[in-house]
């Protein structure tokens, strides 16, 4: 008798290391989203803040569709630089959601002008796979596509 306690033994401590690691895990994947949750949330951001447009007139206002058909899943991405009209302060704002969806919104950059473009610039080519300079070239399969609007670049040509 004492080898089926074993076995039994052995049987039950192989589920509960494996639910231990996996509790572990979890806790470890939900430290990771606390930590990249505080930066994201569900109230707009920076309202008071102006979108900002260089002194060529080139407005930092992109937004970004992407429209998957076998998924029938249609998603935006827009982001933003944004200067505090009271201060020298800008940030790079970024909005994303299912079309009719909740949006989520996040706020990067430190505050300087050199910062807030650098982000705006990264975050555009993850999400397009373009260089914002290169923004109006044809768009990369599966990602997303930069959709001009007016009010926005001094280019008044509609690339869409």
């Amino acid at each position: 008798k004492p080898k089926p306690k074993a076995a039994a033994k052995s049987k039950a401590s192989k589920p509960k290391a494996a639910a231990q690691s996996k509790t572990k895990a979890k806790s470890k994947t939900k430290a990771k989203s606390k930590t990249k949750a505080k930066s994201k949330t569900s109230v707009e951001p920076l309202t008071e803040y102006d979108v900002w447009v260089d002194d060529s007139g080139l407005t930092y206002d992109a937004y970004l569709t992407q429209t998957n058909s076998v998924t029938n899943r249609d998603r935006y991405y827009r982001i933003q630089v944004r200067k505090d009209p009271e201060s020298s302060t800008f940030k790079t704002r970024t909005e994303w959601a299912g079309v009719g969806k909740t949006p989520t919104y996040q706020v990067l950059g430190n505050g300087g002008l050199e910062d807030a473009v650098k982000e705006f610039e990264k975050k555009f080519e993850s999400k397009s796979d373009l260089a914002w300079e290169n923004r109006f070239a044809h768009p990369v399969p599966e990602k997303y596509k930069y959709v001009h609007h007016s009010g926005g670049d001094n280019d008044t040509t509609d690339h869409s």
